[in-house]
This record gives C-alpha cells, structure tokens and sequence, in this order.
C-alpha cells in the first residue's frame, strides 16, 4: 500500500473513534472484561475424583501409598476392589473416574 492510502485510513479511523467514543471503550475493554469473566468461571482444577483402589500387594508401603492418595484431597477412595473385574463394573457404571 502506498503511504497516502495508509494515511487516508488512519484519518478515517481516527475521525469514526472522534465521532464514536464507545467504540473505542469497547474494542478496548470488552477483551478485558472476557479475560476476567473466562478466568474465574473456568477452573481447571482437580478435586474429590471417586477412586476405587485395587492393592494386590497389600504391604504397608502399599498403603502408605493409598493414603498418600487420599489425604491430598484430589483423591477420594470411595472402594477397595478385590479383583480386577470390580474395577471395571465401577468405571463402566460411571461410579468412580480413577483406578489406582
């Protein structure tokens, strides 16, 4: 583009905002108002996943683990599986999101 032709825009534009005030309030402050709005209304957090627990070991570093799991508050144990077929039914009826 030419330099007069660039000029000619910017002189336009600069009259509409001139005439126009709002339009300007709101391209700049409608993006900043979304970013606050978007920022506290989507949490990305993980917190209470229903987990079922399968501990074949049994020993007490194993269970160490399973509390570990549960007292982080991102983990609640609401099952202890006794085989791995329990696991599955769990998961498949949508009562807990994580097996551990």
């Amino acid at each position: 583009m030419k330099l007069l032709r660039i000029k000619a825009i910017v002189k336009k534009e600069l009259i509409q905002i001139w005439r126009d005030p709002l339009s300007l309030a709101v391209a700049f402050l409608m993006p900043v108002i979304l970013l606050f709005i978007f920022g506290y209304a989507i949490s990305l957090d993980v917190n209470n996943l229903t987990t079922i627990v399968y501990d074949r070991d049994k020993s007490s570093l194993s269970r160490e683990l399973i509390s570990g799991f549960s007292a982080s508050g991102y983990f609640t144990v609401i099952h202890n599986a006794e085989r791995q077929d329990d696991i599955d039914k769990y998961i498949d009826s949508g009562r807990v999101r994580v097996a551990l």
